[in-house]
């Protein structure tokens, strides 16, 4: 590749996440305000968030994996009960082993769509620990005309690792 050619798609690179709609930019905020409001009910690592119906503005679901290895699942709505409330859930897990992740969710979040064309939507993401011991967060993302793909990307590094996609029928 010249170094024209080179330098022309490093620069639409960076212009994507830049140019995100303000309807983008409203979603995004409401996700984060819903993880600052679950980090605030209840110490620990977010470990998974999911919106609630088909329209992100419904809010989300958020876990949380507390010090103790408690996994805790409430849901966040715009206007909803303050404080959040948890619902436990079954099952232990080695928070330290999530305390791996160097890269901040919203960092991960911001890397995982950027090898799609837009428009995209996240709807789901997962932090997970692969069998070596390295934390990487899944996505689910929306591509146009309803395709499906999923995203890994490293939660130690913020560089996506792997993609797929499911094409719709």
């Amino acid at each position: 590749m010249n170094p024209v050619r080179a330098l022309q798609v490093a620069a639409l690179a960076l212009c994507i996440p830049l140019s995100m709609s303000a309807l983008a930019e409203e979603k995004a905020s409401l996700l984060d305000s819903c993880i600052a409001k679950a980090k605030f009910a209840r110490e620990g690592v977010v470990t998974g968030w999911q919106e609630l119906t088909d329209n992100p503005e419904d809010g989300y679901y958020v876990r949380i994996v507390g010090k103790d290895g408690g996994i805790g699942l409430t849901q966040c709505r715009p206007g909803g009960p303050e404080p959040l409330e948890f619902e436990k859930k079954t099952g232990l897990v080695r928070y330290e082993m999530y305390q791996r992740a160097k890269v901040a969710e919203s960092v991960a979040r911001a890397a995982a769509p950027v090898v799609f064309v837009p428009p995209t939507r996240l709807t789901r993401m997962e932090l997970s620990i692969s069998i070596r011991g390295v934390p990487y967060y899944t996505y689910t993302v929306l591509l146009p005309q309803n395709h499906k793909a999923t995203v890994e990307v490293d939660a130690v590094t913020g560089k996506p690792i792997k993609a797929t996609v499911e094409y719709a029928k």
